[in-house]
C-alpha cells in the first residue's frame, strides 16, 4: 500500500483507539471491580491512569505524543546538530513507506497494552495503578492484530514488525528511571550525568543497533506528550530555581497539584534523550 494510504489508516486506527480501549479492558480486566468499570466507560479519564505523572488520560496522551513529534521534536533536533542525521535515518523506506511514518502508527498504539495490564494499587491515601511491562504487552496486541493490519489496513508483514518493535522498545531508556529508583538515586540530571548512566546509554543503542534510533525518539516524544508545561534547565539547581513557576502555572491552569513530579522530570527526560541522540551520531 501507498505511503498515503498508510497515513490514512493511521488516521482510522486513531481514530479507533476509544474502541480498541473498551474491548481490552473488557477482555483482561476484572470488571466486577468498580474502578475497572470507570475505565471501561472513561478509558481517556487521566485519573483512571498516572494523574502524578501524566497530565491527560491514555488516549489523549498517545495523541499529544505525536503532536510533540510533529512540532518539538524537529525543534530540539536541529538544537542538538542532528536534524540531518536523524531525517536521513527515518526517510528509509520499509516496503514503500518511511520509518517515520510507521513511527506514527507506532506512536498510537505504544501505550495500548496499558488497557490490558493496569493493576491497581489499593495505597493511602489514594488508590494508584501500575502499568508494568504495559509496553511488552502493547506490542503482543500489535502483533495479535497482525491478520486486521494486513486485511484492513494496508500494513505488510515487515511494517508490523518494525511499528510492533518500536512499540517494544519505547521503554527502554525510561528503565533507566528504574534503576536510579533501585539504586537509591533521584532521577535526575545530575544522575544522567553520572560515568555510569553514560555507559548504560552507549550500551542500549550499541544493544539494539536496528532501533537505536526509535528508542531515543520514542522515548522523548514520550516524555514530552506526559505534560505541557516546559522548563529549560541543563541543572538540578536550574529546575529547583524554577519550582516556584510551576508551582503557580499548575495553580492558574487548576491541575493536579502532583503533576509538579512529572514538569520537574521532564528537562531531566529532554536532557537524557541529547546525551543517548548525540551519542548515536558520534
Amino acid at each position: 500500500m501507498s505511503q498515503t494510504n498508510i497515513e490514512k489508516s493511521i488516521h482510522s486506527l486513531d481514530q479507533q483507539l476509544p474502541i480498541f480501549a473498551r474491548t481490552l479492558i473488557s477482555n483482561y480486566l476484572n470488571l466486577s471491580n468498580p474502578l475497572n468499570r470507570y475505565f471501561l466507560n472513561n478509558p481517556d479519564s487521566v485519573d483512571a491512569h498516572s494523574p502524578k505523572w501524566h497530565q491527560w488520560g491514555i488516549i489523549t496522551h498517545s495523541r499529544m505524543f505525536t503532536r510533540a513529534i510533529q512540532t518539538e521534536l524537529p525543534v530540539f533536533l536541529r538544537e542538538w546538530n542532528i536534524d540531518n542525521f536523524v531525517n536521513k535515518e527515518l526517510s528509509v523506506q520499509i516496503d514503500g513507506v518511511t520509518k517515520h511514518t510507521l513511527l506514527q502508527a507506532a506512536i498510537v498504539f505504544h501505550d495500548i497494552g496499558k488497557f490490558a495490564c493496569r493493576q491497581i494499587r489499593n495505597s493511602e491515601p489514594r488508590t494508584s495503578f501500575s502499568f508494568k511491562d504495559h509496553e511488552l504487552l502493547s506490542s503482543q496486541i500489535v502483533r495479535n492484530q497482525h491478520n486486521l493490519l494486513i486485511s484492513r489496513y494496508g500494513f505488510s508483514d515487515r511494517q508490523i514488525d518494525y511499528v510492533a518493535n518500536c512499540v517494544n522498545f519505547h521503554y527502554t531508556l525510561g528503565k533507566l528511571r528504574d534503576k536510579a529508583k533501585e539504586t537509591q538515586h533521584d532521577f535526575t540530571i545530575d544522575f544522567v550525568r553520572r560515568p555510569s548512566t553514560r555507559a548504560d546509554l552507549v550500551e542500549i543503542h550499541e544493544n539494539h543497533p536496528d532501533y537505536k534510533l526509535e528508542i531515543g525518539i520514542m522515548y522523548l516524544g514520550d516524555s514530552l506528550a506526559k505534560n505541557n508545561i516546559r522548563i529549560r534547565a541543563n541543572t538540578d539547581q536550574e529546575i529547583k530555581e524554577q519550582i516556584p513557576f510551576i508551582k503557580e502555572t499548575i495553580k492558574q491552569n487548576k491541575l493536579n497539584p502532583f503533576l509538579i513530579n512529572s514538569i520537574k522530570q521532564t528537562p531531566v527526560n529532554i536532557f537524557m534523550s541529547r546525551i543517548y541522540l548525540q551519542n548515536i551520531f558520534t
